[in-house]
């Protein structure tokens, strides 16, 4: 009985230790490394891809030769890989690359509606931690942004099998604000979320012509990430 009452006391005793630990461990720790999924809204007609896993269109042969179309389900190869350095004890900077890629699928097209958006996205800013409670922190953001890529605009049918489209490079520079919060874990790990808004200053002008008319990319975005991190 009393060997179960000395360990008892024991992790009674060494719980706070082992936590106390913990927390000066992450203190300490001036780097990190993250990966996180982005959502974008770009305030046009395009769908958002709010989930995860977005339903598609999809063409399917039958057996007798013809066509039908089914909704099938696409992980979409969206990513970003993030790195973020403590400059003092409560401002950092931020360093971040996104691979975007959205397909927008859509039986009965107009002229001049967006097929495809894939581009990269390079970021680098600064935080402000405004809040630490225990593991919780909320810092502000604000950060410069390089968008290279392209969209794929659809211009119209010459024939009903066939469609034609033209591409839009993308060449943007952008600024965004926003706000990011952090959960720390345990052995170093942390969960991230982060809501930012961002206004492309610069846009290439290189566009699509599109019946005599120019056609530029959205110069508004509205991102939310979720992500995984290491702090070290």
């Amino acid at each position: 009985m009393r060997v179960f009452t000395y360990l008892a006391i024991l992790v009674w005793v060494g719980l706070p230790t082992t936590s106390w630990g913990q927390k000066q461990s992450a203190a300490r720790s001036k780097n990190s490394i993250e990966m996180f999924f982005p959502v974008s809204h770009f305030f046009d007609e395009t769908t958002t891809n709010w989930v995860i896993l977005a339903p598609y269109k999809k063409n399917v042969r039958e057996p007798d030769g013809s066509y039908s179309r089914e909704d099938v389900y696409i992980l979409p190869p969206t990513l970003g890989l993030s790195y973020i350095r403590l400059l003092g004890l409560k401002s950092s900077i931020n360093i971040s690359g996104t691979a975007y890629m959205m397909q927008y699928i859509n039986d009965n097209r107009v002229p001049g509606e967006t097929m495809r958006r894939e581009y990269g996205l390079i970021s680098a800013g600064y935080l402000y931690k405004v809040i630490a409670h225990q593991q919780i922190s909320l810092y502000s953001y604000g950060a410069v942004n390089y968008r290279f890529g392209y969209e794929r605009i659809h211009i119209y049918y010459p024939y009903p099998w066939e469609a034609r489209v033209e591409g839009l490079l993308l060449r943007d520079w952008g600024l965004s604000a926003g706000l990011r919060a952090t959960y720390d874990l345990p052995w170093h790990f942390l969960l991230s979320g982060e809501a930012k808004y961002t206004q492309f200053v610069y846009l290439h002008d290189e566009g699509v012509d599109f019946f005599g008319d120019h056609e530029d990319p959205t110069p508004h975005d509205l991102t939310v990430k979720i992500g995984l991190g290491y702090r070290f």
